[in-house]
This record gives structure tokens, sequence and C-alpha cells, in this order.
């Protein structure tokens, strides 16, 4: 990957570190990355300088790219406010083929038609559905909503009263609704003017830097009642005017705009920096902290990042929140947090628990720590003080559950194994001083080397079993949907990944399989099902997804699997 970013080129998805992703991004955003190789995760919000997109593949996993995200992808094409038009390209692989099989000849013509009409379709679905600017349909709701009620009166009056922020003469439903709206184009405001390469002081000038926007070319052609380009960008300059009276200070907003909050959530950040600032100097301490210790301040800082209204809590309150954060903070697996009785209480299952731990340690938690991150240490750079480097793996920890930042780089190694992560965390530490030394240690560790470092043997064959699954590089896989009756008390959960380990056989008994989690946790066994027989021989473990899970009798589960079977 490093090798990658000398040459201009980075990869991007949703399985990096957020540090990473965040680092690639900023890249992107200064020019160093000059082509960006991702996945879908492109249509998802991410907002970055991009030309010209080539469109590799019209699939997303095993299923078709939708419509709605295929123009969310092409979207992205043509810099924001600076282009009227961006290009997009099909990667559609025409060359004859050169074998000498007149079937694979024949299936590759036919999969290149098959892709230049479904390119066909999908560009014939843009008429479909109009694309109207949701900036200019904010400005026109509050462009007629100010005429109705006062049908005399200018919109340069409007205008001044946005700068004070008077959103009394709506009234009080309709004063919420706009205020979130203008909130979101506040923050994107802020973002704009700290982007920009030349001044925005005036109208004019504000006028010339939107004159690519959709929404100002829709104004022009095709107005639906839609206040006047003058009249829009005259309300553009007076939110920003607004954005300018509540935070005077250049170096301010600046900071604000690392954050990528709205600017009600800014506010608040800047009035408790000095609570925050603190909570990220405190962590100095980390590596004399037990884990005891890391989980609270976790905690602590969770608890104000919830409050905040971009990340606020839906599902549950606070206590209920504590409650699983304390448990997966401690590195406890789904089904461990659900045997908790008060968390039994809060949720209607374990894949309702899981979808919590999703959108609050995966998203919220995860977001917001790391723009929180990017602000203070621009705090911190302005009053000659540095933040604890661990403080930069707070996202992360809330995401994956684990306090130690050496088992979160551990983490992609081995398979996001959490349990197994945090063991070889341990005993490695005294093999190699350096994180990068270690790493480096773990990626060629053989399991007597494991051991000796002070592993437990059947969790140093667990490590490298997960380490080295996918390393083959003649590996080739295909998927097997497989039912089985396993043998287990508590089954397993429809959705989660485990691991399928053959079990020797003796003179008298068929071979078996058992079912375990990624960190090495066993879930039961099974018989061998016919569809895995020949076992492959190169492999110790199969890779699976659980589809369905049902309690067929007490001790006994009825489970279908889809199965990753890599042969040589």
């Amino acid at each position: 990957m490093l090798s990658l970013l000398e040459r201009g080129i980075a990869l991007h998805h949703a399985d990096l570190p957020q540090r990473v992703r965040l680092a690639i991004e900023e890249l992107v955003r200064e020019g160093t990355v000059r082509l960006l190789v991702a996945t879908s995760t492109l249509a998802q919000g991410v907002n970055l300088p991009i030309e010209t997109i080539l469109v590799k593949s019209l699939w997303q996993g095993d299923a078709p790219l939708s419509t709605f995200d295929f123009w969310n992808i092409c979207g992205r094409a043509g810099r924001a406010f600076r282009e009227n038009e961006g290009l997009v390209l099909f990667c559609v692989d025409s060359a004859p083929h050169t074998g000498r099989n007149p079937r694979t000849a024949l299936r590759k013509r036919q999969l290149m038609v098959r892709t230049q009409n479904r390119i066909r379709d999908f560009i014939r679905s843009r008429s479909e559905g109009a694309i109207r600017s949701s900036l200019l349909r904010v400005l026109s709701d509050l462009a007629t909503a100010w005429k109705r009620r006062y049908p005399s009166a200018s919109i340069a009056e409007l205008c001044d009263r946005l700068v004070g922020d008077d959103l009394a003469w709506v009234g009080e439903v309709d004063a919420e609704n706009i205020g979130r709206w203008l909130n979101t184009i506040d923050a994107a405001l802020l973002a704009m003017e700290t982007e920009a390469k030349d001044s925005l002081s005036t109208a004019e000038e504000l006028a010339a830097y939107f004159a690519g926007s959709l929404a100002l070319i829709q104004c022009q052609t095709d107005p639906r009642g839609a206040p006047s380009p003058t009249e829009l960008t005259d309300i553009l300059a007076a939110r920003l005017a607004s954005v300018r009276r509540r935070f005077p200070v250049s170096a301010t907003r600046q900071r604000l705009y690392r954050l990528g909050f709205s600017l009600a959530d800014c506010a608040v950040v800047e009035e408790d920096v000095e609570v925050f600032l603190a909570l990220y100097l405190d962590a100095s301490a980390w590596d004399e902290w037990d884990d005891r210790r890391r989980v609270d301040h976790l905690l602590q800082l969770a608890e104000r990042l919830l409050r905040l209204h971009d990340l606020a809590l839906r599902e549950v309150d606070w206590a209920g929140a504590r409650a699983v954060l304390e448990r997966w903070l401690h590195g406890q697996a789904v089904p461990e947090v659900w045997q908790d009785v008060a968390v039994e209480q809060l949720f209607e299952g374990p894949m309702a628990l899981s979808s919590f731990l999703d959108e609050v340690c995966g998203y919220r938690l995860a977001w917001g720590a790391g723009g929180l991150y990017g602000y203070l240490s621009t705090v911190a750079s302005e009053r000659g003080v540095e933040l604890p480097p661990v403080t930069s793996f707070f996202s992360s920890m809330y995401r994956y559950g684990l306090t130690d930042p050496l088992a979160l780089s551990l983490l992609p190694i081995l398979g996001e194994a959490r349990s197994i992560a945090l063991e070889v965390a341990r005993v490695s530490r005294g093999v190699a001083g350096a994180q990068f030394d270690l790493v480096s240690w773990v990626r060629e560790a053989a399991v007597d080397d494991l051991v000796l470092a002070g592993l437990r043997r059947d969790l140093a064959e667990r490590a490298v079993l997960l380490r080295d699954r996918d390393r083959s590089p003649n590996a080739r896989s295909e998927s097997l949907y497989v039912e089985l009756t396993l043998a287990s008390e508590a089954g397993a959960l429809a959705g989660e990944r485990v691991l399928l380990v053959r079990v020797a056989a003796d003179q008298e008994e068929a071979p078996g399989i058992q079912l375990m989690r990624p960190d090495g946790e066993v879930i039961g066994e099974a018989e061998m099902p016919e569809l895995l027989s020949p076992w492959p021989a190169a492999a110790s473990s199969l890779s699976a997804r659980v589809e369905s899970a049902r309690r067929v009798a007490v001790g006994a589960w009825s489970l279908e699997l889809n199965v990753t079977r890599v042969g040589l």
C-alpha cells in the first residue's frame, strides 16, 4: 500500500482502519493521490474532489448494483461547485479470446454484451426520476415561506434575519425543520470556505464559486418557483455571514471544519473544549492503566460524544448503552454481552444487539472520536502541546471493542479475532520493542515461536491458522451452501462469521467438524457434511457465514451455512 501511495495511487474501502481511511481522503483532497481504487463505499457520503470515475464492475458483492447506487457513484464525478460536468468511463473487456476453447470465447462475448446492455439500462434509467438539488429545494422552501408570510418584503430582508439566525417568523414546527437543514448547509459552507483557494468575502465572489453548482444551474434553467440566482447566492452569503458571526476567528473555523459535525454540535464542542482536551491529554498514562481504568475513560468520552445531536442515542438511554459498551470494550463478543440479564431487557434479540453495536460503536462513536482527534490535534498544536499517540486509536477502540492499541494493530493480521489478538499482543511485547517490529514478527512467527513467547499452544495454533488461511497465492475458492445439525447448547447467530475445523477420525468414528468463532471459542460439533468431502488438503479450517440458525431440540441446532472452500 505504501509503494502505491508513492506513485499517487490509494485504496479506499470500509474495512480500512479509521486513521488510514481519513488520511487517504485527506491526501486525495490535497491532490497527492491521483488514482483512488475504491469499493461502492465511494457512494456513501464521501465528499472528495474526483474528476473522473472508472467503473470496473456493475456488481456489489454477489448482487447487481442498484440504479440508485450507480447514479450516486457517478455523481461523485466532477468537483462540487468547480465544474459543470464529470466523466464516467466503463471498463469493458472487448479483446478477442485467445484460447482454444470455443465455449470460453462464447461466454466472454455473452458477458461483454450483457455488460454493455446493463450500462445502457443504467443510462436510460436516469430519465426515470428527476434529480433536483437538495440545496435549491431547501432554499426555495425557505424563500417561499418568507414570501407567503411577508408578500411585500424583499429577500434582502430575509437575509438580514438569516444573518442573525432569526427563524421566529417561520413558526415553531417549520423553524425546527428549516433550522435542521440550515445547520447542515452551514457545515457545508464552513467546509467550502476552508477548502476554497480564493476569497469568499463578497456575494459576487460566492456567486462565482457556485457558478458550476447543480443548484445554480437548475435555478437558471428550471426555476419552479425558486429564488433567482442572485437571491440564492445572497441567502448563502447571509448564512456564511452567520457562520462567521458565531465563529469570528478564522483559526477557530478551520479547526471546527476538522470535526465534520453540524455547526450546532461544533458550538457545543467549542464550548466544552477544555473538558474534551483534558480527556485526551489524560490518556498519556494509558500504558500504566489496567483495563478497567481504560474502559472507564472511554465510557466518559462516549457519554459526552453521545450527547451531541449528530451522535445522540435513539435506541436506548445512556444507562442501557453504558451496560452494553462496558462489556463490549472489555472484549466480550456479542453472545457474551447478550447473556447479561440487563442487556436482554433492552433488545429483542442478539441480532438487534449486534445492529446496535454496529451503529453506535462502528459508526457514531468511531466517527465522533475520529473527528474529535483531528480537532483537538489542532487545539493542542496551537497551545504548544501534543496529544498522546494512543488517542489516535480511540476511534478503532470503540469500533472493535479493544483498549490495547497493540492488539488493534494485530487485528487485520489475525482475522479480526479480538481475544486472540489480545493474547498475542500480551505475550509478544517481550519479543520486540517497536510496534512495527512486533507486527512484522507476528506475521512470520511459527507456532513454536508464539509458544516460546508465552502463548498457550492451542491459542498459538489458532493464531497461525487465522493468519495463514488466505495466504496461498495459488488458492482458488468456491462458495457452497451447507445444511447441518450442530450439537450445541447456545448455538450460533444468523449473520455471524464462523470457522469450520476438521476433527480427525479414528478407526471407529467418521470424520466430523467443529464450529468455532474467529476468536477460538468452540460453538459445537457436527458430522462432516457430504458437500465438504473431500476436505481441501491444504486447509486446516474453512470460513463460513451463518445464513440461518434454528433450535430443533435441546442441545441441537439446524444451521444453513455459506461456506468458502479454498483448494489448490
